[in-house]
């Protein structure tokens, strides 16, 4: 009987036709864990650009203007949430224009007419964003400020990170006109 047991182990001991099964349900997990996360990270690379365009996109169509309404800032901000498209906008996606005239020495003017701004929520713009224009000063010129926050949900690693914030900032200057003027302020 011993001999028959130590004949068996050694047969099964050979056998090599499980083999394969066996490395594929160690290696599976790990493959399908990198697979997950390439698609992650391709989301969030593709939403980042969205939002790169959706910045650019709002700060062009503000820049075109001689003088903006409120209507068309609005509309000038739908537009750039529709470029976020496919992904989702709502309770993710927030926006802040800001428009800004310079004095003669180059510093901030005052003026609501010429310094105005409109944000997703109509909550003032925050600070950050006056101290980017800052340095773009050209004394009697302007520029325009869109800055794009999106907070991107991975789909499968979430319980790694559960939201990325990604923001992106464009600048733009008036195409006809130094200064893009509001008509609602």
């Amino acid at each position: 009987m011993i001999q028959k047991t130590k004949q068996t182990l050694h047969a099964f001991y050979n056998r090599e036709d499980g083999l394969a099964f066996i490395e594929f349900a160690l290696i599976f997990p790990l493959l399908l864990t990198m697979m997950l996360g390439v698609w992650d990270v391709g989301h969030a690379l593709w939403v980042n650009q969205k939002a790169i365009a959706a910045s650019h996109t709002v700060a062009d169509l503000v820049a075109r203007q001689l003088r903006v309404s409120e209507d068309e800032v609005t509309q000038a901000m739908l537009a750039g949430e529709l470029v976020m498209s496919p992904f989702p906008t709502e309770d993710r996606f927030y926006l802040e224009v800001l428009s800004v005239g310079f004095d003669d020495e180059g510093n901030i003017d005052d003026d609501p007419e010429t310094t105005w701004q409109k944000t997703t929520d109509d909550a003032p713009v925050k600070q950050d964003l006056y101290d980017k224009i800052e340095p773009l000063a050209i004394p009697y010129e302007g520029v325009v400020a869109v800055r794009v926050t999106y907070d991107y949900e991975p789909t499968f690693g979430s319980f790694i990170i559960d939201r990325l914030e990604m923001k992106e900032t464009a600048f733009a200057r008036g195409r006809k006109t130094a200064v893009i003027q509001a008509e609602w302020e």
